[in-house]
């Protein structure tokens, strides 16, 4: 899977599961500030991450996604080294 597919996915999801326009959700998009969301959706983001990744991820690394492209460069991370 390319970064271009892993990023379609994310955003994608991001854009289904939480009901939000296509066109506000950018790699740039900030999940708090500009998009919206809260803790518990943070959690559900954690958990398809979690999910699409087969891998579980520390606490310590979810606390430092801040954007919709900190998640795309974690997954990237994750299907290449295998762990975190």
């Amino acid at each position: 899977m390319t970064r271009d597919e892993i990023q379609e996915e994310i955003i994608s999801f991001i854009t289904n599961h939480f009901e939000l326009e296509r066109d506000v959700v950018r790699p740039e998009a900030r999940f708090f500030e500009d998009l919206g969301l809260d803790s518990i959706d943070a959690v559900e983001l954690a958990l398809h991450l979690s999910d699409m990744t087969k891998q579980n991820i520390e606490e310590a690394t979810l606390r430092k996604i801040v954007t919709v492209s900190d998640v795309v460069d974690l997954t990237v991370e994750l299907k290449v080294t295998g762990a975190r």
